[in-house]
């Protein structure tokens, strides 16, 4: 895969995570109400509030390492612990509570795994490139 293939990659890391973001802020009461659960009380939404500003700050980390590829491997390693400690619960209720489990939240899984292993991908990449 071309570093062309990997800037593109890193860009739709960034707008995966700034789509989200949006989708998380201004879809609060739907994503719950879609659930069939209430919307959030100001004090129990504390979880969720966490939950979209880490969505944001994996946004710009993402953004860091489009700006700068080969200096950020560091970034990238922090990038897959993320996908995949996000979408590993996720899976876990999925098995484990299928019948109780929301189905518009499978995508987010995918998506997070999917990413995770484009981003080992890339740790390979950079390795090819400095041997």
């Amino acid at each position: 895969m071309s570093e062309t293939f990997w800037k593109r990659m890193w860009a739709a890391a960034v707008w995966h995570n700034v789509i989200g973001f949006v989708v998380l802020v201004f879809g609060r009461n739907w994503i719950y109400t879609s659930a069939g659960q209430p919307a959030p009380a100001p004090i129990l939404s504390l979880h969720y509030d966490t939950w979209i500003v880490l969505v944001g700050v994996f946004g710009v980390l993402y953004y860091k390492v489009y700006r700068n590829m080969y200096k950020s491997r560091d970034l990238v390693v922090i990038g897959i612990l993320g996908k995949l400690t996000s979408a590993t619960p996720q899976l876990v209720y999925l098995i484990l509570y299928t019948d109780q489990y929301p189905r518009m939240l499978i995508g987010p899984i995918i998506t997070d795994y999917i990413f995770a292993f484009l981003y080992w991908r890339f740790l390979k990449f950079l390795d090819q490139r400095s041997a």
